[in-house]
């Protein structure tokens, strides 16, 4: 009777596994991993297209960004991560007395304070040295200046279709 119960509960497996299982563990291994093969490959298909799509529009998208900044060199350049941002410009958030004075002594001007609307953080836009590129000003910056918050003032482009 044990015997039986033990047939009858093997009959699922076998069907859900799609044919008759060997008598062999090894080849039972090897039947179950064709058969997940056979059903992960089909799905996964688009997920290879997807993937090859993704690269393409990044390619696209950097291709896109260094025309820009090379057509106009005059108000664009890269930023220390590689992006556009505004030329010999940089942005230092809730700056106090002392950071002002050392990036004064450092030869960076103030030429602009304000706040960021709807939030109330002051900034200053602080003039990069001439001969300096803006990546090289911000690494500079940020080790004169440690703890503050010191970036690019980076250009956002939009994404996606308007109106439909």
């Amino acid at each position: 009777m044990a015997a039986m119960l033990l047939a009858y509960a093997t009959v699922p497996a076998k069907a859900q596994l799609g044919g008759v299982l060997t008598a062999s563990p090894l080849d039972t291994i090897g039947q179950v991993g064709e058969t997940i093969g056979d059903v992960t490959d089909t799905p996964l298909q688009p997920l290879a297209a997807a993937r090859r799509d993704v690269r393409k529009l990044a390619r696209d998208r950097l291709r896109r960004l260094a025309l820009h900044v090379s057509e106009n060199r005059e108000a664009v350049e890269w930023d220390d991560h590689r992006q556009p941002a505004v030329r010999g410009e940089v942005l230092l958030l809730d700056p106090d007395p002392e950071a002002l004075q050392i990036a004064g002594k450092a030869g960076y001007p103030v030429l602009e304070r304000n706040s960021i609307a709807g939030l109330g953080v002051p900034f200053v836009r602080l003039g990069v040295p001439a001969g300096r590129s803006l990546a090289h000003a911000i690494r500079e910056l940020r080790k004169a200046l440690p703890g503050r918050t010191i970036s690019a003032d980076n250009l956002h482009f939009p994404a996606g279709r308007v109106g439909a």
